[in-house]
């Protein structure tokens, strides 16, 4: 999953913010949206322009909805800017993956989210949920 910003976005969200995600290499700046198709199919894996197409066919899509024209085919209400209009200088692009999080002590479990005793055994109906059990903070943190 990816999230894309345009400028206006960015501006929005506050570039000196972007700027640290960038600096670390968590996301990239591209000035079209051709670059940003080289960035999520990476070098050389896929067909770009049939990529491209796709990408592009899904903005209008939001775009659209964005602007009352159609309805969210996700039920999405709220759209902050649209992507493409008006003709952006650059794209902000995260690609958004789960991560562990960590925990200072708490609860053991294993991986089915089970709650265990000290000796390992699960513990009957027992789940570690929410924040005991991880999270899907990224890898902008100490130990995530």
């Amino acid at each position: 999953a990816y999230l894309l910003l345009n400028d206006v976005a960015m501006e929005t969200m506050g570039r000196h913010i972007l700027g640290f995600y960038f600096s670390k290499g968590f996301g990239a700046n591209p000035k079209t949206l051709s670059e940003v198709a080289d960035f999520m199919i990476g070098q050389g894996s896929g067909d770009k322009d049939a990529f491209l197409n796709a990408l592009r066919g899904n903005l209008e899509q939001y775009d659209s909805a964005a602007s009352g024209k159609i309805p969210d085919p996700y039920g999405k209400h709220v759209f902050p800017t649209p992507i493409l209009e008006p003709n952006p200088q650059e794209f902000g692009i995260f690609e958004i993956t789960p991560v562990i999080h960590y925990t200072m002590g708490g609860l053991r479990m294993n991986t089915k989210a089970q709650v265990l005793t000290d000796d390992g055994k699960p513990i009957d109906a027992l789940y570690a949920v929410g924040e005991v059990g991880g999270g899907v903070h990224g890898g902008n943190r100490l130990a995530g």
